[in-house]
């Protein structure tokens, strides 16, 4: 597993040491090839598929998903997903009202609560 961020992400440097006695490879700071030599890359959400280290990957044939994707693969419950450019928060609202006033439990998750992943 290689985990690589360009910039100075500060979950990195809290991390780092724990992922590296994991076994994990941690790049911080800087891209080197190495990431190349993977069959998947996860990405943080905003991460612009057009970069050329994206588009980069894609013509190595690396498989490229999101981090909600990758998630999604391990949930044991129904996903709802809103996206779009106006009016996500109060449709996420609102689909969580519907469903919890049909005792079905609803959570939200992205920008109006947690991180989806911390369901998980």
């Amino acid at each position: 597993m290689h985990v690589s961020d360009n910039g100075n992400s500060k979950i990195i440097k809290i991390y780092k040491k724990e992922l590296e006695e994991l076994g994990v490879v941690v790049e911080a700071g800087e891209y080197s090839d190495k990431i190349y030599n993977s069959q998947l890359w996860i990405l943080s959400p905003g991460v612009m598929l057009s970069k050329e280290i994206i588009l980069k990957a894609k013509s190595k044939d690396i498989l490229i998903i999101s981090e909600i994707e990758f998630a999604s693969w391990f949930a044991k419950f129904p996903i709802v997903g809103v996206t779009g450019s106006n009016g996500k928060t109060t449709t996420a609202n609102l689909i969580y009202t519907i469903c919890n006033n049909q005792n079905i439990c609803p959570k939200l998750a992205g920008n109006i609560e947690f991180h989806f992943l911390k369901w998980f």
